[in-house]
């Protein structure tokens, strides 16, 4: 069984085309992080939370399920949009969860395992591809990670103190 095609080729679309698509991500994560600027102290950290953490998997879905150009932007933008205050939602959870005297080793052991899932993330979905039939079938298994992250989020509460 020789490689799979790249995503894009899949969705039949040229390496412009998909450069056109991806070159939205940058963009995106700016821009949540200016709107967060201007507008974060309205919003609640958990809120927050809860949108970006819902934001990534109906990213995912839009760009497993959509092949039409117009669909593919709004999956980068949404993408780009949620990943870029990911970080930001971390940061501000950790002290309201936990209190400001553990932060930093709480957030060294999330960083640790957040830099071990991204660097797993190559090989197991490469792994991934070799028990699905496909990018879409592979998409809406991350999809349905997310969503079970987002389903967790939303039932954590921070610990008693």
């Amino acid at each position: 069984m020789g490689a799979p095609e790249p995503a894009f080729v899949a969705k039949g679309r040229s390496e412009a085309q998909a450069l056109a698509v991806v070159v939205w991500f940058g963009p995106a994560q700016v821009a949540g992080r200016l709107a967060y600027v201007g507008f974060g102290r309205w919003i609640a950290s958990r809120t927050l939370g809860l949108l970006v953490l819902g934001g990534l998997p109906v990213s995912l879905a839009i760009f497993a399920l959509a092949d039409g150009t117009e669909a593919l932007l709004v999956f980068a933008l949404l993408f780009g949009l949620a990943n870029g205050l990911v970080t930001i939602v971390r940061g501000s959870l950790v002290p309201e969860y936990f209190g400001r005297e553990h932060v930093g080793r709480i957030s060294g052991a999330m960083s640790g395992i957040s830099l071990f899932a991204r660097a797993a993330a190559p090989l197991a979905t490469a792994w991934l591809l070799l028990v699905v039939p496909g990018y879409r079938e592979m998409l809406l298994v991350l999809t349905a990670t997310g969503v079970a992250a987002l389903v967790a989020f939303f039932f954590a509460k921070p610990p008693v103190r």
